[in-house]
């Protein structure tokens, strides 16, 4: 896994081919740095995750970096959360 951000993981392909998502609830924001919509979106997001201490684990995947898990995942736009369970899409928006 890479590093911590401000409460959220940042994913790369080879996090997500090693399982990372793969137990239990997790939230990943698919972004790129070069993406206005998820430069407004990022600052909400962290502070979500720093305030909460729920049971499902955030994310984060720069789509540049992960590429197989963002196709993968059917992310057709940014930003874009998908909500996993079990390594399972469950939502996308």
């Amino acid at each position: 896994m890479s590093e911590k951000t401000d409460g959220v993981i940042e994913l790369t392909d080879a996090d997500f081919d090693a399982g990372t998502v793969a137990e239990g609830w997790c939230l990943v924001d698919f972004y790129a740095t070069w993406c206005p919509h998820c430069k407004a979106f990022r600052p909400d997001y962290e502070a979500f995750a720093d305030s909460y201490g729920g049971p499902v684990k955030l994310y984060a995947a720069d789509v540049d970096a992960a590429k197989s898990a963002t196709k993968a995942h059917k992310v057709r736009s940014i930003p874009c959360l998908v909500l996993l369970r079990d390594g399972e899409i469950v939502q996308s928006k």
